[in-house]
């Protein structure tokens, strides 16, 4: 068990927020496909994409467009598009195998925000240490404050909690949620989360709404794959 995820969100939606997304990353569009719930963009990409090809997808949500793919944005790249698109831009990312809890926020001004938790020995993501999570539902989610700490930069954001260290992801989705970044709620709709009581990942009331818009650039597979026998990319693993 552990989380498993890295998203990136800007604070406007519209048809062409994809479209400049890619733009920022040089692409060239090979394939897009739209009005697919989070399983469909899984689907999807076992149908056409190959594993050298590189993804986006994303979907609007209370203001916001959330993207996930293949390769996502970071540092210059997360000012950058905060500047040309006038709008906050955030991305955030938890990856248990290693304990690595990420954020990074942008203002259209140039100021920008940073908050991680790394384990003591992983100075950096080229040193890390990695770990296997296995907890049962009378364990809860594992906790490793003792075991790292946090870094920031930059000015700390309105309704920023300061209280909380972002030392798991459960606590991260709190921070984004008090800067007003609706992750955990988007997450919760269109994908599910996990009952640690029941041991079972439980579908969000949205997981079936074609949302989802999805880019692929590279190779194509030109013939149709067999169905997934898994969840969707987009979505955690189970527990944490």
């Amino acid at each position: 068990m552990g989380f498993h995820w890295e998203w990136f969100a800007v604070k406007a939606t519209g048809p062409d927020i994809l479209d400049r997304l890619i733009a920022v990353r040089g692409s060239t569009q090979a394939k897009v496909l739209t009005k697919l719930s989070n399983q469909g963009v899984h689907e999807a990409l076992e149908k056409y994409a190959e594993p050298t090809s590189d993804w986006l997808a994303c979907a609007s949500f209370q203001g916001w467009t959330f993207v996930q793919g293949s390769v996502t944005f970071w540092g210059d790249d997360v000012v950058r598009i905060a500047k040309e698109l006038d709008a906050d831009a955030c991305v955030a990312a938890a990856e248990s195998t290693t304990w690595v809890l990420m954020m990074e926020y942008a203002k259209p001004n140039g100021n920008i925000r940073t908050r991680s938790f790394m384990l003591e020995g992983s100075d950096n993501l080229d040193n890390l240490k990695f770990t296997v999570v296995r907890r049962t539902a009378s364990q809860g989610p594992l906790k490793r404050d003792d075991e790292g700490k946090e870094t920031s930069e930059g000015s700390p954001l309105p309704g920023e909690p300061l209280d909380i260290v972002v030392a798991d992801d459960e606590r991260l989705l709190r921070v984004l949620q008090g800067i007003g970044v609706p992750l955990d709620a988007f997450v919760k709709h269109h994908i599910g989360w996990f009952d640690w009581k029941r041991m079972v990942a439980i579908d969000g009331p949205g997981a079936r709404e074609p949302a989802f818009t999805l880019f692929i650039e590279g190779p194509l597979r030109t013939e149709a794959q067999p169905p997934p026998s898994k969840r969707g990319l987009l979505s955690r693993l189970r527990g944490r």
